[in-house]
């Protein structure tokens, strides 16, 4: 170490020399003059004669390094290792002000690629935004992933919807059933949460990640004319103002009467919900449970028959309690009957 030091020491000597500045008096004017001599050399430069030794001046600090194989500069694997060693330096042994140093640079060269205003991250290229797939009932189909750097978190909205903007009613019949929805994987530094929503005729929303995976799907109990549905999902980089909630509907299909249950998983993001009937004559027992072990009760409550077949009230949304994991729903009516149960998610 003592050796390289003194060849540093030289170079900066002849540096001097070549350029008529005066030994210096003390350590400042010494300090100053290792600035100046830093200054006018490239990022990496050679110390002449030696072709062995390197300094390496990243913006931050001034080492020495010795020469790479295949050329004197890292390759990406060491530069990553050099800069997390750095940031962990300086930032104290702390991880999170280390991961917090680490994105402050790669923002800063982000901004070096592309310095000006920009809505879309640099990695948006390297995705697949959008698409259009005619999905069966029962299946789910990708049609969007876009996976970008940590510091490329941002605002990302998603539009799901119907490929036609016009039903086209041949071959309906009473019995078709369109039951879309679409299944948002995001997240950031890898780890996505879930959601499943409905599409309807169409719905837009918009998160924050640094990560997104989007498919198309259609429930089982679905009937299709043609077999399948056209279905359309995209991601973009500017936020939407939402002016409805989202919501996941769940069916249950022609639940018996005499006391007939049936169990169904609160979908992720739900905080309240509502219930409605085809025959509302039919009085409806619901049980939201939790899970500890064994199923608990959490509330009960009664959607009452009505005197008719159709709903004569709308139902005030029942909220769901933080242990909130199942809804099991009872006919106690005289006839069978489908539910639908709109779940309200906070997204």
């Amino acid at each position: 170490m003592t050796e390289k030091r003194d060849q540093i020491l030289g170079a900066l000597a002849r540096w001097a020399n070549a350029n008529g500045i005066p030994r210096p008096k003390d350590q400042a004017g010494m300090n100053r003059l290792l600035q100046r001599f830093i200054a006018a050399q490239p990022a990496w430069f050679e110390i002449p004669d030696d072709r062995t030794t390197h300094l390496i001046d990243d913006g931050a600090t001034i080492q020495i390094a010795d020469a790479k194989v295949g050329g004197q500069f890292m390759d990406d694997w060491d530069q990553l290792l050099q800069q997390r060693s750095e940031a962990m330096a300086e930032a104290h042994g702390d991880d999170f002000n280390r991961d917090f140093l680490l994105s402050g640079k790669e923002q800063a060269e982000l901004q070096a690629a592309a310095p000006f205003a920009r809505t879309n991250p640099v990695s948006v290229l390297q995705g697949i935004l959008g698409g259009t797939a005619n999905v069966t009932q029962g299946t789910s189909v990708n049609i969007a992933r876009w996976e970008g750097a940590d510091a490329e978190t941002t605002a990302v909205t998603v539009t799901l919807g119907p490929v036609e903007t016009v039903p086209n009613l041949d071959g309906i019949d009473a019995n078709t059933l369109f039951r879309p929805y679409g299944i948002i994987q995001w997240g950031t530094r890898g780890f996505p949460v879930t959601a499943q929503v409905d599409i309807g005729r169409g719905c837009q929303f918009t998160i924050n990640a640094s990560f997104v995976n989007l498919s198309l799907a259609m429930e089982a109990n679905t009937a299709l004319p043609n077999g399948f549905l056209g279905l359309t999902g995209l991601l973009s980089y500017q936020p939407c103002v939402r002016t409805q909630n989202l919501t996941r509907s769940l069916y249950v299909d022609g639940l018996a009467n005499g006391g007939t249950t049936t169990d169904l998983v609160i979908p992720r993001f739900a905080k309240q919900f509502t219930l409605w009937r085809s025959d509302a004559r039919n009085a409806i027992g619901i049980v939201v449970e939790g899970y500890a072990g064994s199923f608990s009760t959490i509330y009960s409550f009664t959607r009452a028959a009505a005197a008719t077949v159709a709903e004569t009230a709308a139902m005030t949304p029942l909220p769901l309690t933080g242990d909130s994991v199942y809804l099991r729903l009872t006919n106690a009516g005289s006839s069978s009957t489908n539910i639908v149960v709109v779940f309200d998610l906070a997204l």
